[in-house]
């Protein structure tokens, strides 16, 4: 038995097919994987979705949502390389989440890096297991996205398109800004590792208070490294993440139980 909520309702008119196989892990090298396996820190989940805290927690309130599983046939890497089937329900999941999240954080935006499984011009390391990231700021990016010269950036009305980006063999960003406009953003040469990361470490009331936390804490960390989800992991706010929105989520999937019986 889970120890997290599990969000039926998201479903919808989702059939659930009980004895399908949907995938496999990769314990041996994918964070996320082996926090899949442990479970202690999901705060929510769907059939083929969960939800836990990002472990470089530049605001309190840094969410990603994950597929259950590594791989099918290949990996799964992106929201571009799931099954087409699986896109209503990671809409109706993420919908959820983001309530969740901006109940108690106040407003977000969410981003994605949409890896392909062939697509490795630098070797470097990195999480190539499906993740989208939600993360509480009253701040847009999008203008530093558009004036960056990096991306060409394409509104988009839903997921659908990352699919078909990905089919080309070519990665992507996927942005959702706070007004929930989705925006494809297209990129020719290779990015700086975690450049969606950097931009909300550099906004100004994210800096404020990054700088508080590295004084209160003495840490060792450079206020410009923040971005690092490797060098800087402020566990008090991992915890205080996980804490409150898996009880969020509990208390909502109840109230709709309640009213489902009704």
């Amino acid at each position: 038995m889970s120890n997290y909520p599990v969000i039926n309702n998201v479903m919808g008119h989702l059939e659930r097919d009980e004895s399908a196989d949907f995938g496999e892990h990769n314990l041996e090298s994918c964070s996320i994987c082996r926090e899949l396996k442990h479970e202690k820190n999901i705060m929510c989940g769907s059939e083929r979705f969960v939800a836990f805290p990002d472990i470089g927690q530049i605001v309190e309130g840094y969410v990603q949502v994950v597929t259950r599983w590594h791989k099918l046939q290949e990996e799964l890497t992106s929201v571009g390389q799931i099954p087409s089937e699986w896109i209503p329900e990671l809409q109706k999941f993420i919908v959820a989440m983001q309530e969740g999240v901006e109940s108690i954080y106040g407003p977000s935006i969410i981003f994605e890096h949409g890896e392909v499984p062939t697509y490795r011009k630098d070797g470097r390391i990195r999480t190539v297991h499906m993740h989208m990231h939600i993360i509480p700021t009253n701040q847009s990016l999008l203008d530093q996205i558009t004036n960056s010269n990096i991306f060409t950036v394409k509104p988009i009305d839903d997921l659908t398109p990352l699919r078909e980006k990905s089919a080309s063999g070519e990665p992507y960003y996927f942005y959702q800004d706070l007004n929930r406009q989705n925006y494809l953003l297209e990129f020719g040469e290779e990015l700086p590792s975690q450049i969606l990361r950097k931009l909300v470490s550099g906004l100004p009331k994210v800096t404020e208070r990054n700088q508080h936390w590295l004084k209160e804490n003495q840490s060792e960390v450079q206020l410009n490294n923040c971005w690092e989800c490797m060098a800087f992991r402020p566990a008090d706010r991992f915890y205080a993440t996980v804490r409150k929105l898996r009880q969020e989520y509990l208390n909502r999937n109840t109230n709709t139980t309640q009213a489902e019986v009704k």
